[in-house]
C-alpha cells in the first residue's frame, strides 16, 4: 500500500509594525497570518520606507535594536518614513 504525502500547509508568520505611529497605522500593529489590511497595503505602495518596518514577530527584538542603530538600514527607513520624496 502506497502512502501519499500530504501537502504541507504553510502558515504565514504573524507580522508587526515597529515604526512610529502614523495616521492609519499605530506603532506595534499586529497582522495575524502575515495579512496586511487594505489601507496598510495602499500605504506600503505609497511609501517605500514603510514595508521594511513590518517585520515577523519572531524577529521584533532584533529589528527594534537595528532600527535604533545608526547606519543600519532599518534606522534609515525609520528616519525617512514621513519624508516626502
Amino acid at each position: 500500500m502506497s502512502m501519499k504525502k500530504q501537502p504541507k500547509v504553510v502558515k504565514k508568520e504573524t507580522l508587526i509594525y515597529i515604526g512610529r505611529s502614523i495616521p492609519g497605522l499605530p506603532q506595534y500593529t499586529i497582522f495575524k497570518g502575515g495579512v496586511l489590511y487594505e489601507l496598510v497595503k495602499t500605504m506600503v505602495e505609497m511609501n517605500k520606507h514603510l514595508a521594511p518596518l513590518i517585520v515577523p514577530v519572531s524577529t521584533v527584538q532584533e529589528a527594534r535594536k537595528a532600527m535604533r542603530t545608526e547606519g543600519h538600514i532599518l534606522n534609515f527607513h525609520a528616519k525617512h518614513l514621513l519624508v516626502k520624496e
